[in-house]
């Protein structure tokens, strides 16, 4: 795909951008050097820059500055759901055409393959973003994405990076499966269902502490929520903090954030640290999860942000027994953890209606022993 523009740059974009730091002076003697003109290393990089955005430019001058310039793309969250279906991988191959022609149309580029002995295929996205508010050669900006669809025993589970671009070529995905089973039913992790506060923190302490073959050692950060009040007419406007993070360590331990649990406030993104069990030479492994729109507490998501490797001496998990700097982890072992933390998750929604049910019914014969009495 080509990293295009919307428009010619003008000279002073031109002669912005080579001045920017991206663009070596070596950068810069190659581009005199493609217009059959040789200039000496000596030259100051300002003169330079004067004199090739005073030139005539191609689309080529233009490309080559934003290959140099190009955004350097976050990594971004994951977002995942379940499709209650009796489809299986093999009906979505067949309607693979069709899905791709789709994505097309959305502006991407696709290709696909199909793993695991046709359970699960891969959909490779190729997009572009725009931002107006970056200079003329950072504008488009190219991203890669994987959209998985993988056959489980109670339908499809689609997973993908969460942004706008993908959710609306995930919607139509959905539209295509719809046409071949009508009573497809889309599952979500979302908390809309529990109101109370303490219900919505349960939901993060069941899920750091249920990740699979991990032990979590400490949450570092925590952000929650206290959605506004509805005021009614003739009341006064009132004090009212929406939102609070801390950061530290312990978090989730600490007086502070009972103290904001108990004025109503309720979490909806953490970020935490885990060492495997059993296991003396584990790096130290960060992990984050968060609802985008936190007031519902809906648009879930996760991300493995790397592991802090095992030093020979220190305790495993301590800051004593790990490196400082944060390193990315391979993409087997990326995978395999997101599985591992989007599987803590419904566990954690599956425990949280468990856990409201017994309540439900203590409450229930309390009331009976009231009335009784």
């Amino acid at each position: 795909m080509v990293q295009s523009s919307l428009h010619a740059a003008t000279d002073k974009a031109v002669f912005d951008a080579i001045n920017q730091h991206k663009v070596t002076k070596d950068e810069v003697l190659n581009m005199f050097f493609s217009r059959g003109v040789i200039v000496s290393k000596k030259t100051d990089k300002d003169d330079l820059a004067k004199e090739f955005s005073s030139f005539f430019h191609s689309y080529n001058d233009y490309e080559n500055l934003s290959s140099i310039l190009g955004v350097n793309n976050r990594k971004e969250k994951l977002t995942s759901y379940t499709l209650d279906t009796s489809l299986k991988v093999s009906d979505v191959e067949d309607s693979i055409k069709k899905i791709k022609e789709k994505i097309v149309d959305q502006g991407a580029t696709v290709e696909h393959r199909v793993l695991k002995d046709g359970k699960k295929i891969e959909l490779a996205i190729t997009y572009q973003v725009l931002n107006l508010s970056k200079n003329d050669f950072q504008q488009v900006s190219v991203r890669d994405a994987i959209l998985t669809i993988e056959e489980t025993d109670s339908g499809l589970d689609i997973q993908h990076p969460q942004n706008k671009k993908l959710s609306d070529i995930s919607d139509e995905l959905i539209d295509v499966l719809e046409s071949k089973d009508k009573n497809l039913q889309k599952d979500e992790i979302e908390l809309s269902a529990f109101e109370k506060p303490k219900d919505r923190c349960k939901f993060f302490e069941f899920l750091t502490e249920g990740v699979e073959g991990f032990r979590c050692k400490d949450v570092t950060d925590t952000y929650v929520f206290n959605p506004s009040k509805k005021i009614t007419s003739g009341q006064k406007n009132e004090v009212h903090i929406t939102s609070a993070s801390l950061k530290g360590t312990g978090v989730n331990l600490s007086d502070e954030l009972k103290n904001l649990h108990e004025q109503g406030f309720y979490t909806w993104r953490v970020i935490w640290k885990a060492v495997k069990e059993n296991r003396d030479s584990s790096d130290l492994y960060e992990f984050e999860v968060q609802f985008s729109e936190p007031e519902e507490c809906k648009d879930f998501s996760f991300i493995v942000k790397g592991s802090y490797k095992r030093k020979d001496d220190g305790i495993v998990g301590e800051v004593s027994g790990h490196n400082v700097n944060r390193t990315p982890i391979s993409l087997i072992e990326e995978n395999q953890i997101n599985k591992l933390i989007n599987k803590s998750a419904w566990s954690a929604i599956e425990k949280l209606f468990a856990a409201c049910a017994t309540e439900g019914d203590e409450n229930d014969d309390t009331e009976k022993q009231v009335v009784s009495a």
